[in-house]
């Protein structure tokens, strides 16, 4: 025998109108794109990123403000495609520290080291999972600008570059 309070949640359950997956998809694709705040100065940003998790990640969290990505999967890539832009294309450079080819400490001298003065002034900012004083410092004496630790917040990202381009 069921009770009278079983009865009514298989009821109110029974009764509870479902969707199909088609109607969900063609609903969703109705809903306009989101875009929060956006970033009034950070336009393009350089990201150095071997996975490809992270850069998605990071990407379409950048994307929501309004911020267009350029992906470099090594260090040596990344230096190859700032020191091919022309002027003014990136508004600061995102560098992973461990990457396949060349890594992120490398690929900031190599930047720095660049005979055009972008190279001495775009801010590189390290995203690592690295979150010792001591990487810090090997950022700072690569010629990064700042170093930011694994998992960050995209506000926290978006802060930072301002920051630096100010």
């Amino acid at each position: 025998m069921i009770s009278e309070e079983k009865r009514r949640e298989k009821y109110l359950i029974d009764d509870v109108p479902f969707i199909r997956e088609q109607e969900v998809s063609e609903t969703t694709a109705e809903i306009p794109f989101f875009k929060l705040r956006p970033s009034r100065i950070i336009k393009t940003l350089l990201i150095a990123e071997d996975n490809d998790l992270n850069y998605e990640i990071l990407e379409e969290q950048l994307e929501m403000y309004g911020i267009h990505c350029v992906r470099a999967v090594n260090g040596k890539e990344c230096v190859q495609l700032f020191e091919g832009a022309p002027s003014g294309t990136y508004d600061a450079i995102l560098m992973d520290m461990q990457m396949p080819v060349m890594n992120g400490l490398d690929a900031a001298r190599a930047i720095r080291a660049l005979p055009f003065p972008e190279a001495k002034q775009i801010p590189v900012i390290a995203l690592t999972a690295n979150a010792y004083l001591e990487d810090a410092q090997k950022c700072k004496e690569a010629g990064m600008n700042d170093h930011m630790s694994k998992p960050v917040q995209i506000e926290q990202i978006i802060r930072t570059v301002e920051k630096w381009m100010k």
